[in-house]
């Protein structure tokens, strides 16, 4: 009962302290005649206001601005949607009795969850604010359909372990590359902090959570610092000041991840088309089926090509039924033929993605892909003596399509990645196929399988394996023949692995494999 009394007091202390603790206000440090202007910052969930300082500071001490400062304390320091906008409006009453101006412009910005937090006020009060500021945090999917109304910088970093670099990557595309109309491109940069972790946005020692999940970076606090304050600075001066410089942008990071999620004809990049009439607002097929699936698994003679043309279904769809097709045929010894063919494909994500945290992984979980066999390709192609067992029946079909993905995700990975990858971070290596299960449902939902094995060495590895299905010509339902099924690995999701989740147990703050048995479905 002592120790019980010990640790509800100890509790006790520790809610009243983060209850009692003040707000921060910290005046202008320069006195060089800039403009003033008011910023105020939203703690993220369980980081002291005061690990913010450091970083602050450096913003004030660089900025041409005459920059006030001030970060409203939430109870147990959690920002709540419901005291954001009172306790904003106490710390700007604060700065105005200190001396600050009335009508100076008013940033807003925030970390991790206080970003997510303070995106929405903004939103409804974006008369009063000039800019906006996310670290490690990003403008959040449900305002794509239009044009945010305030300027926004987006500041990522490389080895965020909570917010993951591939969902700043994705960020990236809609306010860099594919911009809704409207939207000026320079108001809303999207930069990344190189070798940098989610902490280092703040100091000192890092809360629970970000502590299980971050993962170590390879700069000093100091350097972090350093380097995220003059991105602020930069972006400040440009909507303050009206000043126009550059801001360096992160392509060298970024565009990797985005042609692997365009490869992957990510959802979230642009939404299928599904059964609505093909147009620039949708995406009709997966690229990767029709660039390396089907082709690899038809595998045919040189003086056959296949042209594939992929559509996004649900798999499971019965009214219509969307099934693969060859739509002609060749002899055997024509030159130059090509074999037209239809795929059908469904991308499948990580459910809690929905929840857009970027805490989860943005790519595909798997792409369940319909192809035509190999057998049938074969006879398509004029070869009569095509035999299933000899073509389709060995179980590393879909498993040599899965490693082409690897392939392509190491061979398109930032160099420093890859190197990464291969001095800490557990190998993605590709096992035999699953099944056959040649039923429809039971292929639909046998998940791809990842799970954590010990190589010959007993070096801990991730095996990716595919359930499959695969019927023969002929087939006791005509319907259902020639066709050869794969849950295929998307090359975003081995890219996000290499540069992300595989560094998770060498080199995270925390061993995460009780969390990621139950994160990847294990």
């Amino acid at each position: 009962m002592k120790r019980v009394a010990i640790l509800l007091l100890a509790l006790f202390v520790t809610l009243a302290g983060s209850a009692l603790a003040h707000d921060i206000i910290l005046p202008p440090s320069n006195t060089n005649g800039g403009p003033e202007a008011a910023m105020i910052f939203i703690q993220g969930a369980q980081i002291p206001t005061d690990r913010y300082l450091p970083l602050l500071r450096e913003v004030q001490n660089k900025s041409s601005l005459s920059l006030w400062v001030g970060v409203p304390q939430y109870f147990l320091d959690i920002a709540e949607p419901f005291q954001l906008g009172s306790s904003i409006d106490f710390v700007l009453q604060e700065m105005h009795k200190q001396g600050l101006k009335q009508g100076s412009p008013l940033i807003l910005a925030g970390h991790s969850l206080g970003g997510a937090m303070v995106q929405d006020w903004v939103a409804a009060n974006s008369h009063r604010v000039s800019a906006q500021v996310l670290l490690g945090s990003f403008l959040t999917r449900k305002y794509r359909e239009h044009v945010y109304p305030v300027p926004t910088l987006t500041v990522g970093a490389e080895l965020d372990g909570l917010c993951r670099i591939t969902r700043i990557a994705e960020a990236y595309y809609h306010q860099q590359m594919d911009p809704y109309p409207g939207m000026a491109a320079e108001d809303f940069p999207v930069v990344v902090i190189e070798g940098a972790n989610h902490m280092q946005f703040a100091s000192g020692n890092p809360p629970p959570l970000v502590k299980a999940r971050d993962l170590d970076s390879e700069i000093s606090p100091n350097e972090a610092h350093d380097a995220i304050s003059k991105v602020i600075v930069a972006y400040l001066a440009n909507q303050i000041e009206k000043k126009a410089i550059i801001m360096s942008g992160p392509a060298e990071l970024l565009a990797p991840i985005v042609s692997s999620l365009q490869l992957e004809g990510n959802y979230n990049l642009k939404k299928p088309c599904y059964n609505d009439a093909p147009s620039s607002a949708c995406q009709v097929g997966c690229p990767w089926s029709e660039m390396t699936s089907q082709k690899n698994m038809s595998d045919l003679p040189k003086n056959v090509s296949v042209r594939v043309m992929d559509e996004f279904h649900p798999v499971s769809q019965t009214n219509p039924i969307h099934l693969p097709h060859i739509l002609n045929n060749c002899t055997k010894d024509q030159e130059n033929c090509v074999l037209e063919m239809t795929t059908v494909t469904e991308a499948v994500y990580e459910v809690l993605d929905r929840l857009d945290t970027g805490f989860f992984s943005v790519s595909a979980y798997e792409l369940r892909t319909k192809m035509n066999s190999r057998q049938a390709s074969y006879l398509a192609a004029g070869f009569k003596d095509a035999d299933f067992q000899k073509l389709d029946a060995n179980p590393t079909r879909c498993a040599d399509i899965n490693q082409l993905a690897i392939k392509w995700a190491l061979r398109n990975a930032p160099v420093k990645s890859v190197a990464r990858y291969y001095s800490i971070g557990r190998q993605l290596v590709v096992g035999d196929d699953l099944g056959p299960y040649n039923a429809g449902p039971f292929w639909i939902w046998n998940d791809m399988h990842y799970n954590n094995q010990k190589d010959a060495e007993g070096t801990l590895q991730r095996v990716v394996r595919s359930p499959t299905m695969r019927t023969p010509i002929p087939y006791f339902i005509k319907a259902a023949e020639g066709f050869h099924y794969c849950k295929v690995l998307s090359p975003a999701r081995a890219l996000e692995w290499i540069m992300v989740d595989s560094l998770r147990d060498e080199n995270g703050y925390a061993s995460l494999r009780s969390a990621a048995s139950s994160y990847y479905k294990l």
